[in-house]
């Protein structure tokens, strides 16, 4: 399966007016805690701004945050 243009709707928890537009970081169930932990990559909302991490199951995917914004849609 390939994945051709895969972006997210994300807004801040704490004001769902401001929705941006973007797209996820791919990572596997073994190396998706590296970018949680590390405090520097763009996983974690910064201005605005974040990159959901998207982890493939057999089911379909995960779509995964820091906590602090929303995905509204994918």
């Amino acid at each position: 399966m390939f994945m051709i243009d895969e972006n997210v709707d994300i807004y801040p928890v704490s004001d769902s007016t401001k929705v941006s537009s973007t797209d996820v970081f791919e990572c596997t169930s073994d190396n998706y805690m590296q970018r949680v932990t590390n405090n520097l990559t763009d996983f974690h909302l910064r201005n605005g701004n974040a990159r959901p991490l998207r982890v493939r199951t057999t089911n379909g995917c995960n779509l995964l945050t820091d906590g602090t914004y929303v995905i509204s849609s994918y």
